[in-house]
């Protein structure tokens, strides 16, 4: 007996899917693509704003972290098996293999932070969440336009309980690094 549909079905990718794609070249070098919750999603480019703000970012927390952490850009985080978002910032626990082994999974993540721009409604409304509900301890979501950073924490099954907004001029430190305050 045949297997038939009656109506399109959209297919869920797993991390195994969607690296066996990546390895049989099915997508374009230069186009920034993840997986989230099982789709594979097209990333907006990258405006001199967006890498502007992710490179004074990742150079403030180099300067400061050091050996604490490990500071990524644009690395992957592996949230179980249909989920292996590219975080603008993230610092990560310390490890000796800086990670050359296996993807960071949320336990190891101290700070996620997204910088958006034309994304910031699929940053607020999907990778926030994600994050919440994968057990991220902190994560940041910067709005360029508006000059607004948002700082999520305490994560929990529905995202995060606490979210703080912040102004220009306002001071934060990560809850991981107590020590540092950025503005």
């Amino acid at each position: 007996m045949a297997l038939t549909l009656d109506a399109p079905t959209r297919h869920h990718f797993d991390r195994r899917e969607y690296y066996a794609m990546g390895d049989a070249g099915l997508f374009v070098d230069d186009v920034r693509i993840e997986l989230v919750a099982g789709d594979i999603i097209q990333q907006p480019r990258v405006t001199p704003l967006h890498a502007g703000t992710v490179t004074r970012l990742s150079n403030r927390l180099l300067s400061v972290i050091l050996d604490r952490g490990i500071v990524g850009v644009h690395h992957p985080v592996t949230i179980g098996d249909d989920s292996e978002p590219n975080v603008d910032v993230s610092v990560a626990e310390y490890r000796d293999d800086f990670y050359g082994k296996a993807h960071p999974v949320p336990s190891e993540v101290l700070l996620a932070a997204e910088v958006a721009e034309a994304s910031l409604d699929y940053d607020r409304k999907v990778k926030v969440p994600l994050y919440g509900k994968s057990g991220i301890k902190e994560m940041w979501l910067l709005d360029v336009c508006a000059g607004v950073l948002e700082v999520y924490r305490t994560p929990s099954a529905d995202g995060y309980k606490s979210i703080q907004r912040l102004k220009p001029g306002d001071t934060v430190s990560p809850l991981a690094f107590p020590d540092l305050t950025l503005e």
